[in-house]
């Protein structure tokens, strides 16, 4: 065994104990939140009888335990309602995993959890893990704890490094140092300890789910439902098993397996404002998007400021045309975090669709000012701009987006606009004759209508006819909404149309014909 640097362990635990002395206001808190409305001398009372006529209901713990990592007690109080469901609950202990604690939640109130016979009245849960009956492992893992609670993972390394040394062939030790290195940042550093808390204890089923995690993260989703159905069998009612493996299948474009099992993840947690959510999202990738809404307001019932729900909300809103009502919830969502780019851009979406620029431009420039390398966003400013008559912004600002994504059609298109915009038609077909390079034989009439009076300008009347008819015979139903916002009303093939006949006059057979075509359509 290695020697442990006592020193070390000694910096280590005096950095602990200045962190738990900050905490001792915050625990009071809880205690007197948690016993609001109650009297003390009562709860004790109540405590004794549910102690000596309820004995403590069965629960096991699956991680730690086998992994042979801690030893010692969970204690949770909670509070029954009338019907027999938890109601509330209170774990006793200080240091708890977040896992345990997610596990602890989820049984506590899953809807198989119910004590008819004992309504109104309150239950203890005793839960027992091992520790390792070496004390400065025990405080190091404490340390541990603690730092990667507040985020300092490089003391919650040097923590578990100290640990390692002590207890080299303890798969709490791997894991535990396997989870602060994806902190880290060091995820193939991280690989080989999930690996080896496997090998310690195959019963396992945390390490697992990690390395599912993992893989599917990085794209193999091949290993990553090869580790994940590894940690199922272990744990078959960790419903965070099937919130992944329904990720994965949407990765591999499974869209209705993928929902199967997010809604066997919900039977398993269904107060999760985070599966409401997760479902909502995936709803919107099939565009069905008053379900979405309904799961975002599903999981506000359990969070009201729950975000990532409210920036759902706020898009499902938008995508069904109600776009007051995408703003209110669009807002409350960047109040909670006024520097998220995804709502900082949906915000530009819906003030745009509401006509107000001014405030579509202000949350389009802050998150440009944030990521400037996010080309949607400087499209999106730039047609804005267009809209707005700023044609020398739109133009800058649509050349940093064509520097970032050099192929994207719609970029070129608006900078082909602003340039016949501003009667450059050389350059405006320079734009537009890229499109028809980069996409041959790829239907864009919103580039032909342009091309189409720039060859009118120039008059090339052969060309003009060529392009208009082709707009006309392959899209009927052309609409330009650029068009319409800067002036209005009107239909910007007609436009181009009355244009070319106003050149060659209306007896003239290519525009009989052309005119003929038209009204056929019933786009007048």
């Amino acid at each position: 065994m290695r020697r442990c640097d006592k020193e070390v362990i000694k910096k280590i635990l005096k950095v602990k104990k200045e962190m738990v002395l900050k905490r001792l206001v915050f625990g009071v808190i809880f205690v007197v939140s948690f016993f609001h409305n109650s009297l003390m001398a009562e709860v004790k009372v109540e405590l004794k009888i549910a102690l000596k006529e309820y004995p403590a209901p069965e629960f096991h713990y699956p991680y730690f335990d086998e992994m042979n990592g801690y030893q010692d007690i969970v204690k949770v109080l909670f509070k029954i309602d009338e019907e027999g469901y938890v109601e509330e609950y209170s774990i006793q202990n200080k240091y708890v995993e977040k896992d345990l604690r997610q596990s602890i939640r989820s049984y506590l109130f899953s809807e198989q959890t119910r004590f008819k016979d004992k309504p109104n009245r309150f239950g203890f849960l005793s839960i027992k893990y091992r520790f390792s009956e070496n004390i400065d492992y025990h405080n190091l893992i404490r340390s541990y704890h603690d730092f990667f609670d507040e985020g300092n993972y490089k003391l919650a390394y040097q923590s578990i490094i100290e640990g390692m040394k002590l207890e080299p062939n303890n798969p709490a030790s791997h894991y535990l140092l396997a989870m602060v290195l994806k902190k880290l940042d060091r995820i193939e550093d991280s690989k080989p300890h999930y690996q080896k808390a496997i090998d310690l204890s195959p019963d396992n089923p945390l390490p697992y789910y990690s390395l599912a995690f993992i893989y599917k993260k990085e794209g193999n989703t091949e290993l990553a439902e090869q580790y994940l159905d590894s940690s199922i069998e272990r744990a078959p009612k960790f419903w965070e098993n099937y919130w992944l493996k329904s990720d994965i299948a949407q990765a591999q474009g499974r869209y209705l397996d993928a929902m199967n099992h997010l809604a066997y993840a919900l039977e398993l947690n269904p107060d999760s404002e985070y599966l409401h959510s997760e479902k909502g999202w995936l709803l919107l990738d099939q565009e069905a998007y008053l379900l979405a809404k309904e799961s975002f307001e599903k999981a506000l019932e359990y969070n009201s400021e729950y975000q990532t729900a409210l920036s759902g909300l706020s898009r499902s809103l938008y995508d069904l045309e109600l776009y007051e009502q995408a703003k209110e919830y669009s807002l409350k969502a960047l109040a909670l975090s006024p520097e998220d780019t995804y709502d900082l851009f949906q915000a530009g979406l819906i003030f745009d669709e509401l006509k107000e620029y001014d405030k579509a431009e202000q949350y389009l420039s802050e998150l440009i000012s944030i990521d400037k390398a996010y080309p949607s966003a400087l499209n999106n400013l730039g047609y804005l701009y267009i809209k707005m008559g700023e044609l020398e912004k739109a133009e800058k600002t649509l050349l940093q987006a064509l520097e970032l994504t050099p192929k994207a059609s719609r970029v070129i298109n608006n900078l082909g606009t602003v340039k016949f915009q501003q009667g450059d038609c050389s350059n405006a077909n320079e734009y537009f004759n890229r499109i028809e390079a980069l996409y041959p034989g790829h239907e864009n009439s919103f580039s032909e209508v342009y091309l189409a009076r720039c060859a009118i300008q120039l008059n090339d009347l052969e060309r003009a006819y060529a392009l208009l008819m082709g707009v006309v015979d392959e899209n009927p139903d052309y609409f330009d909404a650029l068009y319409i916002d800067q002036f209005g009303s009107g239909n910007h093939l007609k436009v181009a149309i009355d244009e070319y006949v106003e050149r060659v006059g209306s007896g003239n057979t290519n525009a009989k014909t052309l005119i003929n075509a038209y009204k056929e359509t019933n786009n007048d």
